[in-house]
């Protein structure tokens, strides 16, 4: 069995590819023939460049050293993936645990540091940027960024402002054309999960300044002095005047608003990361696909790594395990809408103490748990849903086919060509197309006419019994399956014979 683990970092214990790597590990002690592929996930936030590096082969790590959140130098790195392509972590380079709780304060912090990184992979010849938001410790609109890059801010006395957020309220005069001409020449790529606008009851402030240590007075003269800074870009800079409503501009702060003012495209963190790293052609051709976090609510469905990768799953009709440090009681059935089976880690088992002080052996033991009940059950048998273009959709929520174990149970198919959605005329076209839409189901399973076991046609008039034997043998060979023909009233409007099939697959 193929089974790809893509969970995202269990916040403040486990990163996504230590998480990915014990889900691995456990797998593997219960029963060690299953092929388990890791594919960390991440959606633009802390842990982003570990998940890409680990993802990627010949990607490695360039120490750089930068301004800090706090305007101190501190040592990160930059990724190169694919040779070509700087990976810029914000977390990283300006993220929250760089300034201790007690010191948070988005007057005091930068984002400085970044513009610093981003001239340094310019300055080693890199046009092609992979940025992840999320995490920051600011609260400065990029403006600390985009002045490290050349950018001109002036308060109303002509002088340079300083690089922090206080300084925000000060600026009245702003000029971009100072950048450095490099990033005209650059595709910078932007990951988020965030869809906030820049200012206002949803924006950067209002809503993440007060985890980054702003107090009300602060939160409402940032909000105030963003909306400035950003009439005074839009205005100055010949920029477009609902950039600051764009979703995502206020991630990480207002960076998302920066970078987009300079070129940058901001997309879906889980989207983009999953195509750098290919996922969505490992779980296209998986039996199983396991995600995970810290803790899952509705929010896990609104653009959050595991929601995305239960999407995909969905998409491929595999089933998708959720492994949760805890599910909001309330939320577990809006989840179970998305993902088949679901897991935590604080149970009769562990409580949410072990869980937080020793992580890697609690999410170890609890998916050796998993596992080994499953396999008492007789194994893993997920259902899974089969689905192809080449023969027509199901009418309801329902499938072609159904996969369980080694079985694959083929529903009804009448003469319905899948091009034109229309019922072939005559019992003749009707027949083969219907072996046809059988042929195409089965080869979507993995399987053929071969390995069919119960065969059940039925016929809206025996008077056309001889024709659709005739037709049949020439799509099965000997040994033929064990069959059913039955004469039945009711088939669907203008269907004169339906098909359903059994399948052992060996």
């Amino acid at each position: 069995m193929k089974i790809v683990v893509a969970p995202d970092a269990y916040k403040g214990t486990l990163t996504q590819v230590d998480a990915a790597n014990i889900i691995k590990n456990a797998i593997m002690e219960v029963d060690a023939t299953h092929n388990v592929v890791i594919k960390p996930m991440a959606d633009g936030g802390e842990g982003m460049l570990d998940a890409l590096l680990r993802a990627i082969p010949d990607s490695k790590r360039l120490p750089v050293k930068v301004t800090g959140p706090l305007g101190r130098k501190i040592e990160t790195c930059i990724g190169v993936v694919y040779e070509d392509t700087a990976v810029i972590e914000i977390a990283s380079m300006a993220g929250l645990p760089f300034v201790p709780k007690d010191s948070r304060d988005p007057y005091k912090t930068t984002t400085y540091g970044i513009g610093e990184a981003i001239r340094i992979a310019l300055d080693k010849q890199f046009r092609k940027f992979i940025i992840g938001l999320g995490g920051s410790a600011t609260n400065d609109g990029g403006f600390g960024m985009l002045m490290s890059l050349g950018a001109t801010f002036k308060n109303s006395r002509g002088e340079h402002v300083g690089i922090f957020g206080e300084h925000l309220l000060e600026i009245e005069t702003i000029h971009l054309e100072t950048l450095d001409p490099r990033l005209a020449s650059c595709t910078i790529r932007v990951a988020t999960d965030v869809e906030n606008p820049l200012c206002g009851q949803n924006g950067a402030t209002f809503v993440f300044g007060p985890q980054k240590g702003a107090n009300r007075q602060q939160i409402e003269y940032l909000d105030q002095a963003m909306g400035n800074y950003s009439k005074r870009m839009q205005k100055t800079n010949s920029l477009s005047l609902s950039l600051d409503k764009e979703p995502g501009a206020g991630a990480a702060g207002g960076l998302g608003f920066a970078f987009m003012a300079m070129g940058g495209k901001l997309l879906s963190g889980a989207k983009l990361i999953s195509e750098v790293i290919e996922l969505e052609d490992e779980i296209k051709h998986a039996d199983l696909v396991i995600s995970g976090e810290g803790e899952s609510d509705t929010q896990t469905l609104d653009g959050k790594a595991p929601g995305y990768v239960a999407a995909l799953a969905r998409k491929y009709h595999v089933p998708s395990m959720l492994i949760s440090g805890n599910v909001t009681v309330e939320d577990r059935s809006a989840l179970l809408d998305q993902f088949t089976e679901i897991h935590t880690l604080i149970n009769g088992t562990f409580s949410k103490k072990q869980a937080m002080n020793q992580p890697k052996m609690v999410l170890f033991n609890r998916t050796k748990e998993i596992f080994k009940y499953i396999q008492n059950q007789g194994g893993i048998t997920m259902v899974k849903a089969i689905h192809t273009e080449d023969a027509p959709a199901a009418i309801g929520p329902y499938s072609q086919a159904i996969e369980a174990g080694n079985f694959v149970y083929v529903s009804g198919q009448i003469g319905i060509d899948p091009q034109t959605k229309e019922v072939e005329g005559g019992i003749e076209k009707q027949t083969k197309q219907v072996l046809e839409n059988l042929k195409a189901i089965l080869t979507e399973a993995g399987t053929d006419f071969s390995e069919v076991v119960k065969f059940t046609i039925y016929l809206d008039s025996m008077d056309d019994f001889a024709t659709v034997n005739d037709i049949y043998g020439g799509y099965l060979q000997e040994p033929y399956p064990s069959r059913a023909t039955v004469e039945v009233g009711g088939l669907p409007k203008g269907a004169l014979v339906e098909m359903d099939v059994v399948v052992y697959k060996k």
